[in-house]
């Protein structure tokens, strides 16, 4: 079996959860499907401990979470011909950090497969701090990193335009991992109309754009918000809290996963993510197999899957027509239940279990050791 090493950055207890490490999370609680597709699963999440818990400068810290990491990949790379070295990153600095380490395990490692995933929208979220070092890392990539997934065409694009090999790289989308999800068609609350939001609470993410929206709706519709995420932003916090005072039909749930998460979306009507930026996020995938209907913004991967009969699409900080997205469907019940009905069709190509199938297909392409 060919062994591989899952590498990510665990995030600390008062860090957000983000998509990194829910997709490793769910890869190692599938670990059987790896083994089906004769894989050997592990993680390796570097803990510096108290090394450099009392730096000060954060530059510092990465700097010396960095070197650590490198030189404990000793510990964990045992038969490099044997193995494949995973790395999933994101951006700026941290994306800058794991293609040194790329670079650093495929140098030292004889025989030992590197592949990165990135995790985000746009080339530009990439590079937003660091593009100075943007022409080193594409090369860094080239030579050193055997494959590189992408979560959608467009992002796979722009890192070609700047200078990737397209032979060394594929397209991957994300994954939902609901299972037994009620047929939308015998989904119905009455006049109510259940919203849902699930994200981080930024102002990037539009939830602000989306509390505007919905205060113009107050006295014309029956309808319950649930906004689940963790406050990232202190730029909105204050704002974000007086419009949840104010308006008694929004309920603020925190961070949510397991089995709270997968109720309130198959309680929810309507999934609201007007994002100004994303890659593929699980939340549209997991929306798709509970059988919300959609609204959201035109953005990273999102309109390669999902068409005008799966979504509503609305403009990036345009309270406006997300009103008019919220009132439409709210108003036209029977478009809201076939799109609901097509939503649940389509996630079946978006199961978790499709994903390690083709994730497991490119483990496995090169010559058997």
């Amino acid at each position: 079996m060919r062994k591989v090493i899952l590498c990510f950055r665990q995030p600390n207890e008062q860090q957000y959860v983000g998509g990194v490490s829910t997709v490793i999370n769910n890869y190692l609680e599938e670990a059987e499907l790896f083994t089906q597709n004769r894989i050997e699963l592990s993680s390796y999440s570097y803990n510096p401990g108290k090394i450099i818990s009392n730096v000060k400068s954060s530059k510092l810290k990465n700097v010396l979470f960095g070197i650590g990491q490198i030189k404990n990949t000793k510990k964990i790379i045992i038969n490099p011909t044997e193995t494949i070295f995973h790395i999933h990153t994101s951006r700026e600095f941290l994306f800058l950090k794991d293609v040194i380490l790329a670079a650093y395990v495929k140098r030292k490692y004889r025989g030992i497969r590197v592949m990165m995933t990135i995790h985000v929208g746009s080339i530009d979220t990439v590079y937003k701090r660091i593009s100075f070092f943007k022409n080193l890392t594409i090369r860094l990539m080239n030579k050193y990193i055997d494959h590189i997934f992408f979560l959608s065409n467009e992002i796979a694009n722009e890192f070609y335009e700047a200078g990737v090999a397209r032979g060394k790289s594929s397209v991957l989308y994300n994954f939902h991992t609901l299972k037994d999800s009620n047929n939308p068609t015998v989904v119905d609350n009455g006049n109510k109309v259940n919203l849902l939001f699930i994200g981080s609470v930024h102002k990037e993410k539009g939830i602000m754009d989306l509390l505007y929206a919905l205060k113009d709706l107050d006295d014309k519709m029956d309808y319950h918000l649930d906004i689940c995420g963790k406050v990232t932003d202190k730029n909105i916090e204050n704002d974000f809290n007086n419009m949840l005072q104010e308006n008694q039909k929004i309920s603020f749930r925190g961070y949510v996963q397991g089995k709270e998460k997968a109720d309130l979306l198959q309680n929810a009507d309507i999934l609201i993510l007007p994002s100004y930026h994303e890659g593929l996020p699980l939340v549209i995938l997991e929306a798709l197999a509970a059988g919300c209907a959609i609204i959201v913004t035109k953005v990273g991967a999102i309109p390669e899957i999902l068409s005008n009969d799966n979504a509503i699409w609305v403009n990036i900080a345009d309270p406006d027509s997300i009103k008019n997205a919220v009132e439409y469907l709210a108003d036209n019940k029977d478009v809201l239940r076939t799109m609901k009905l097509n939503n649940y069709q389509l996630s079946k190509k978006f199961s978790i279990q499709e994903h390690i199938n083709k994730l497991c297909e490119v483990y496995n392409e090169s010559k058997e050791v």
